[in-house]
């Protein structure tokens, strides 16, 4: 009985109990598409009957036999098995991250020292942080609306609120979705009843591109509102976006220390850390070494990205079970417009003929 907890889910018992009868008892009758509840304590019984003739036969021993069962037997062990290959084969290796890859820049920027120097480059001012950095923070409205998953989240002892995302993909939406951003920050700033709206903290929305997302070649591109008529004059409502491309090529209005900056985000390594003369990256380097070389955030780096791979998964086998639950409500729809048409002998052809079938699907607009 000790062993009894190396079968995965309960439920996966009673599910392939069908399989393994098929397999060890042939006359076995099918269960596989019984919806009565009543058959589950059947199903784990021959479940535990088909183990113990594997050992009492003689065919093999009690560690062949479980080996047998459960490699062979259970999708989930083949299914998990399958992960794993295809976790050895697309996984990059945590040393190689960079700071633009989401995890390694999360991981690294709950350190204040770095979240702070990163902010510090890119703001060219000193920034003391009142609370400690947050990786994936949630927000939303309401239970009902769309949530936002800020990559960083921090807060300096002004107030001032910084949202810094990382973005390796154009995804070409990335100007309303910061807009988006500023809005659901902004929700939640004042507390309910203030009606002071000039409590509302200044917020910054950073986004780090490894494109350029305006096509002029700059380093950073700063966004305030300001007048149209007169270009002078500001808004100031505190509201600051600010889009960052490490591909630059045009350095006006930007530090050297912002360019290696930008330049170290894509390329953390070393190597190129030493190639820097800001001080603030050669120490968020050795504070980087430490996180690519511990053993405990390479084991989290690999279960999310096992995890990422079930998610594929999932969607993929979703996906081909809408699809075939969507031909077949087309199909039965273009038999019951067949029938109503007293059309028996073009059901009975169409079941045989595929293109006939995709002709009377355009005849009937399916």
């Amino acid at each position: 009985m000790r062993e009894t907890h190396l079968f995965p889910y309960p439920e996966f018992l009673y599910y392939y109990t069908d399989r393994i009868c098929g397999i060890f008892f042939p006359g076995f009758p099918n269960l596989e598409n019984s919806e009565n509840v009543s058959n589950k304590p059947v199903r784990l019984i021959v479940t535990v009957y088909a183990w113990c003739e594997l050992q009492r036969s003689g065919h093999c021993t009690k560690a062949m036999g479980r080996s047998v069962v459960f490699s062979c037997i259970f999708p989930y062990n083949e299914r998990r098995k399958v992960n794993m290959e295809e976790t050895k084969r697309t996984l990059k290796p945590l040393k190689d991250l960079n700071l633009m890859d989401r995890f390694l820049f999360a991981e690294a920027t709950e350190d204040p020292f770095i979240m702070k120097s990163i902010l510090e480059i890119i703001l060219g001012k000193d920034i003391m942080l009142k609370h400690l950095p947050q990786s994936e923070k949630e927000m939303r409205t309401t239970p009902f609306n769309r949530f936002i998953k800020l990559d960083v989240w921090a807060w300096d002892v002004e107030d001032t609120v910084y949202n810094t995302e990382v973005q390796k993909e154009n995804t070409n939406n990335l100007p309303k979705r910061s807009r988006y951003y500023q809005s659901i920050i902004d929700s939640k700033l004042l507390p309910p009843g203030e009606i002071n709206f000039n409590k509302l903290n200044s917020a910054y929305v950073i986004l780090i591109t490894s494109f350029d997302l305006f096509g002029e070649g700059r380093y950073c591109y700063t966004f305030e509102q300001i007048c149209r008529e007169s270009r002078n004059l500001c808004l100031n409502d505190g509201a600051i976006r600010i889009f960052l491309n490490t591909r630059g090529i045009d350095r006006t209005g930007v530090s050297d220390e912002l360019v290696e900056l930008l330049h170290y985000m894509e390329h953390t390594t070393e190597k190129v850390s030493r190639q820097c003369k800001s001080d603030k990256i050669h120490k968020m380097q050795e504070r980087i070494h430490q996180i690519k070389s511990s053993e405990e955030i390479g084991v989290k780096y690999m279960q999310e990205w096992e995890e990422k791979i079930i998610e594929k998964q999932k969607a993929r086998e979703e996906g081909v079970k809408a699809g075939k639950v969507e031909a077949s409500e087309r199909l039965n729809t273009l038999y019951a417009r067949l029938l109503e048409a007293d059309r028996v002998a073009d059901v009975k052809k169409a079941t045989k003929d595929k293109v006939f079938l995709e002709k009377l699907y355009k005849e009937f607009g399916l």
